[in-house]
């Protein structure tokens, strides 16, 4: 697996890029990712994760708790997300619409 750190200029912010090699099939990977409310089981910080609405199989609104620890202090995380997923193009895009962090983008590509 490997994780950068790397600058967009046209979003003007530093945005973590990874890569993870998975010794599955394509549908079993993207019936995980897209199992959204079992995010927990998968994300440590994940507390809940729940499907507010979804018009089609493909857009969907998630809520979802985050809760992150150290040593003592406890920060609780959350956030409603709008998802868009496509498995014949193999992706699933997350952008955060309002919450308790400032941005937050994801795409989860096969």
């Amino acid at each position: 697996p490997t994780a950068e750190i790397r600058w967009n200029p046209m979003l003007e912010k530093n945005i973590v890029y990874g890569e993870l090699p998975i010794l599955a099939s394509f549908d079993q990977v993207f019936d995980a990712i897209s199992d959204h409310e079992s995010l927990y089981k998968y994300v440590k910080d994940v507390k809940t994760s729940v499907i507010e609405s979804q018009t089609d199989p493909n857009h969907l609104i998630l809520r979802v708790h985050q809760q992150h620890s150290f040593s003592f202090l406890s920060l609780n995380i959350f956030m409603r997300l709008r998802v868009h997923q496509d498995r014949k193009k193999g992706y699933v895009e997350i952008e955060m619409i309002d919450g308790d962090m400032k941005w937050y983008r994801a795409r989860w590509q096969l």
